[in-house]
């Protein structure tokens, strides 16, 4: 008998947006196009309406059997939300309905783009979190949070509930207790900076979350490197990347991951891929032994997790 869990069904998602100028429609094809390699089903005018087709049905459908609503909220669009006619009036009045009658509104996600208005979104959207994609700059940071958000995910999941440490402990026991803080060791975003004694915590540091989650352990080298091993269960390989920053890596499997454990230095990629298929980039910005005067040791790192199924680290890569 076969129990491997039923796939579920793609996310899909309705684009309302409006056709403000061909870099803007070009922006919302492009979006749309990488939701769906990344395992969105995404409706869009572009694709889902030929000649001859009813716009008003077509916009009624895709608002009521999709998961999710994205609207892109641009200066036109909030303008034109505010027109009965039309098509963006069209929708708005749909979505406005769907509101008022208490149906799920965190269907609906407000994109920003291409706006300088003041408020950002439209009146009826007032009341709703969006995603900021105003600046390029941070793009893959906006597009990470939209594509968890979609797929029923969080990038700072809630901690696991503790119990409670004057139950379990007396006296010097409950201070030591209050003392731990688990995240200490584990940062949960797809992307990051991280300074770690690796001494602590038997050298193990996690990264990421879910299927995209990795443990690196630590051991100590000399100043200026450091050992990182593939020994955590949650690790099928480790490999180097010599003085290569994690943009300039074009494809994971590049690099040798024959041996249990790397010698990194200051400057080098450690390439990481974990027992789910998926991979993880770290490079060493500072390496440093135990003192006298401090006792603690240090390992100074920053991170990126792929996507799924990702191999290029300079390419949708969170």
């Amino acid at each position: 008998m076969d129990n491997t869990p039923a796939e579920q069904s793609p996310p899909k998602a309705f684009i309302s947006y409006s056709w403000d100028d061909e870099e803007h429609k070009a922006w919302v094809l492009q979006l749309a196009t990488r939701l769906i390699n990344n395992g969105v089903h995404v409706v869009l005018d572009r694709w889902d309406v030929h000649l001859g087709s009813d716009l008003l049905s077509f916009m009624e459908s895709g608002l009521r059997d999709t998961d999710r609503v994205i609207v892109v909220s641009s200066d036109e669009y909030i303008r034109k939300s505010n027109v009965p006619a039309g098509g963006v009036g069209y929708e708005k009045r749909i979505i406005s309905a769907q509101i008022a009658a208490d149906l799920d509104v965190s269907r609906v996600i407000p994109l920003i783009r291409n706006n300088t208005s003041c408020p950002r979104v439209p009146t009826f959207l007032s009341a709703l979190a969006y995603v900021d994609f105003s600046n390029d700059a941070y793009f893959e940071e906006k597009y990470a949070e939209l594509i968890y958000e979609l797929h029923g995910e969080r990038i700072l999941p809630r901690p696991s509930l503790g119990s409670n440490p004057f139950l379990r402990h007396a006296g010097a026991d409950v201070e030591r207790a209050l003392s731990i803080d688990p995240t200490r060791y584990a940062s949960q975003s797809p992307e990051g900076s991280v300074s770690f004694d690796y001494l602590n915590n038997n050298g193990h540091f996690n990264i990421g979350m879910g299927d995209r989650r990795f443990t690196l352990a630590f051991g100590q080298s000399g100043d200026g490197s450091i050992y990182v091993y593939n020994d955590p269960s949650d690790i099928d390989w480790i490999s180097l990347a010599p003085q290569t920053s994690m943009d300039q890596i074009h494809d994971l499997w590049a690099y040798d991951s024959s041996s249990r454990h790397r010698t990194a230095l200051v400057g080098d990629t450690v390439v990481l891929r974990n027992t789910s298929g998926n991979f993880a980039a770290v490079t060493i910005d500072l390496v440093r032994r135990r003192d006298n005067l401090t006792g603690t040791a240090l390992v100074e790192f920053h991170y990126r997790v792929a996507l799924h199924g990702n191999t290029d680290m300079t390419d949708e890569s969170t």
